[in-house]
């Protein structure tokens, strides 16, 4: 997998007042002098584009501690794994299985506990289930639990590697789900890494596990591994209302011989306490998809590029273009499942996903211009405001150049209302910030957000890209 970590911009309402001149990495007071705005300008200037004074309907730049999102994670310290709803978590299991990653998630219920445990040894009898976990309702206590061939396992417990397992060598079967409620309506970043697939590949009866991610009704995720036991990691985006669910659902397939499910980690933060209702907030990412993603200008968002690369950050943005749709640009070679990308008219409607080729830009916040040989574009999601106002947006990314190797130089990611820059920053390895304006836009004016792959777009790297839109006024 690539290394990746969150790079989160928050642009959020502001004070009405213009700050005449500040840095994009900057807390500013609306009421500072130019004296001591410029002094912050002259200490981060390095790291991003200074804000113009004659910008006109841009107010209150500054960058943002990201402490102050609210975050849940799965294993805190302190909370208990015992216990039903400890840290917003739920441990729960669904009889559906083998769906191909499509669930009806009302008929997901909760597992009960098993406290049975012989104080040593993970397996006894051949079963692991001699130490506390939850277990499916399918199960009886007084029988499947000592059975030889019964693996299961849904625990917190790091001794037993944060495990989602629905490993059973005989049916019934059930599918192990994690969960997470949502405390309250929101924006939710969602954080989840696992290891899972099949233990022994040598043992061919084994299929795996297809593990899925949903925000409510709506799948946000689903991969299908029925070959070596691999680590993964995804970061993806949703609105919820105040008691939907996030479910993380690790389905054992056709059975669950040799089946794992581990090392599961999960981190919920709330970027944006709002609901996208698409006519006072809009909401573009993972949890945001709109439509099916294929069409340029649902809800008001554009797949777009540029061949302005290697700039400074600085865009003539007239010349940026929408792209063209591949439905079958990636193509899994285990399941033959087709992924669709966005893609720059500069390359060939034949283009595909290859090790050299690996532009991603996609309704589920990818958007990289990764490719090895020139020629190179920077990635560009547009929005067109419906009606002239004051807007606040908030935005987060995962953004860098992934690999170690200092001869890539990363990419630089601005923000541009219209014509006019609001921010730029060279980010040459992953890093993180949150970022706040409000601005004045005309009706029909666009909001771009632009990836520039700089002079080499190898290893560049942007995912789970969210942006949220409200109204202001």
């Amino acid at each position: 997998m690539k290394s990746k970590s969150i790079l989160c911009v928050c642009l959020s309402m502001a004070m009405t007042a213009v700050i005449p001149l500040t840095s994009c990495s900057e807390n500013t007071d609306a009421t500072s002098s130019s004296s001591s705005s410029a002094s912050a300008v002259s200490s981060q200037n390095t790291q991003m584009s200074v804000l113009s004074p004659t910008v006109p309907g841009l107010y209150n730049i500054r960058e943002m501690a990201s402490e102050a999102e609210q975050k849940w994670i799965y294993g805190a310290e302190g909370q208990d794994g015992s216990v039903q709803g400890d840290g917003g978590w739920y441990y729960m299991y669904t009889e559906e299985t083998n769906t191909g990653g499509d669930y009806d998630v009302s008929k997901i219920k909760e597992c009960w506990y098993s406290d049975i445990n012989d104080g040593g040894s993970l397996v006894s009898s051949g079963s692991v289930l001699n130490k506390p976990t939850w277990v499916a309702g399918i199960y009886s206590p007084d029988t499947d639990i000592v059975s030889t061939d019964n693996w299961w396992n849904q625990s917190m417990d790091e001794f037993m590697s944060m495990t989602l397992n629905p490993s059973v060598g005989t049916g019934p079967y059930a599918s192990a789900v994690l969960a997470f409620k949502a405390p309250q309506d929101g924006n939710y970043n969602i954080d989840v890494g696992y290891y899972m697939g099949n233990n022994d590949p040598y043992n061919l009866m084994g299929d795996g596990i297809t593990l899925s991610i949903y925000a409510g009704s709506d799948k946000l995720y689903s991969y299908s591994n029925a070959y070596y036991a691999e680590y993964g990691h995804e970061y993806l985006n949703a609105t919820l209302r105040a008691g939907e669910y996030i479910y993380i659902i690790s389905d054992p397939n056709i059975n669950g011989i040799n089946d794992i499910c581990s090392n599961i980690s999960a981190e919920i933060t709330m970027t944006f306490p709002k609901y996208a209702d698409n006519s006072t907030v809009w909401a573009f990412g993972g949890g945001y998809i709109n439509g099916d993603g294929t069409t340029q200008g649902e809800n008001g968002w554009y797949y777009l590029f540029s061949e302005e690369t290697n700039t400074g950050g600085i865009y003539d943005t007239s010349k940026i273009e929408e792209c063209f749709y591949k439905s079958d640009y990636k193509v899994n070679p285990y399941t033959e499942e087709a992924f669709g990308s966005w893609l720059p008219t500069i390359y060939s409607e034949n283009i595909k996903f290859s090790y050299i080729n690996q532009w991603q830009q996609s309704a589920d916040g990818t958007l990289s211009p990764e490719m090895y040989y020139p020629p190179y574009a920077s990635a560009i999601i547009g929005w067109k405001a419906p009606d002239a106002g004051r807007y606040s947006i908030n935005l987060s990314l995962s953004a860098g150049a992934w690999s170690d190797n200092t001869l890539y130089d990363g990419v630089t990611v601005s923000v541009y209302c219209g014509t006019r820059k609001v921010c730029g920053k060279l980010i040459e390895k992953t890093s993180d910030f949150i970022y706040s304006f409000d601005a004045d836009m005309e009706e029909n004016e666009y909001l771009y957000l632009i990836v520039d792959p700089n002079n080499t777009a190898v290893d560049d790297l942007v995912e789970g890209a969210n942006i949220v839109i409200e109204k202001a006024d």
